[in-house]
């Protein structure tokens, strides 16, 4: 720039806005959430951000927990509240809150199987979700009302085998109980019921 006389120089700069904006996973722990510049957390943060400009949010939930929905009160969002991945622009100081559901315990236990090694339902085994692994029981009754099978290991699965595979029953009903807990409290479901077994 070349003056050729004297004259005043003005910069004009555009003032862009930056708000704090606190962040928080509820409950805590039951997610993370991952956004601009790098930020995550997994219960409470406060930063700094550009105001005016969309920025990417991410939530993620931990083992059995889903997902709720996003809370906010002055920002602008793009997206659903209820997806896990959305942008916000913020106008003013806010407050971001990803809210996870704690899974509800789910079990599913066969009414049959076949153990004749053809690969198909050759295996007994209740299923279960957001199940603690820690306190399971499962034991297994022929119709005298002597044990043939007995597990705390929700992997462990039943074979037809009896007295540690000296034997394997005969087709037949066999009655069950099964006792889970919920991982997320101390809630107890027994459940009693029978399992044919024919080949």
């Amino acid at each position: 720039m070349n003056l050729q006389e004297e004259d005043t120089l003005v910069a004009v700069y555009i003032v862009v806005p930056h708000y704090p904006i606190t962040v928080m996973v509820e409950p805590a722990y039951s997610g993370t959430v991952q956004f601009e510049n790098g930020y995550v957390t997994s219960d409470e943060m406060t930063v700094v951000m550009e105001g005016a400009v969309p920025a990417p949010f991410i939530a993620s939930a931990e083992e059995n927990f889903t997902f709720k929905n996003w809370e906010y009160r002055y920002s602008t969002i793009q997206g659903d509240v209820e997806t896990p991945i959305v942008n916000f622009t913020f106008n003013a100081p806010d407050t971001i809150v990803a809210h996870f559901d704690k899974d509800p315990l789910l079990y599913y236990v066969p009414n049959s199987f076949s153990p004749n090694g053809d690969g198909i339902n050759d295996v007994f085994r209740p299923v279960t979700h957001a199940g603690d692994p820690e306190y399971y029981h499962l034991i297994v009754f022929n119709r005298w009302g002597d044990k043939v099978f007995e597990s705390s290991d929700p992997k462990e699965y039943w074979t037809g085998e009896y007295r540690g595979g000296e034997y394997f029953v005969s087709d037949n009903v066999y009655m069950f109980q099964l006792e889970v807990k919920w991982v997320h409290a101390e809630q107890y479901v027994k459940k009693t019921g029978t399992i044919m077994v024919f080949r």
